[in-house]
């Protein structure tokens, strides 16, 4: 039982441990994310934070574009098929 709770004790001070230097207690700065992601970057320049809701709202705005080409094509494509009423078919000669 001795052994248990000396074992117990220990991972609670590793852990201590461990949450003081993630934390950057032990006098190294903590971790700040990763800026050598953006320096990898292509074109950082282009990087470009938006809210949710501008996100939310450009993507309702592409989506009702997409719609309205697919429908003026269909519109296009329809007429096209279908001649109009007032013109007469020519008669084939016999």
């Amino acid at each position: 039982m001795a052994v248990l709770r000396f074992l117990l004790i220990l991972l609670l001070l590793l852990n201590a441990l461990a949450l003081a230097a993630w934390q950057g207690w032990l006098g190294q700065g903590g971790v700040r994310g990763e800026p050598e992601r953006v320096t990898n970057q292509l074109n950082p320049e282009r990087i470009e934070l938006l809210a949710p809701d501008t996100l939310a709202g450009r993507a309702a705005a592409d989506s009702i574009k997409k719609v309205r080409e697919i429908e003026a094509q269909a519109e296009a494509e329809k007429s096209v098929a279908k001649p109009d009423a007032g013109e007469k078919k020519a008669a084939l000669p016999s």
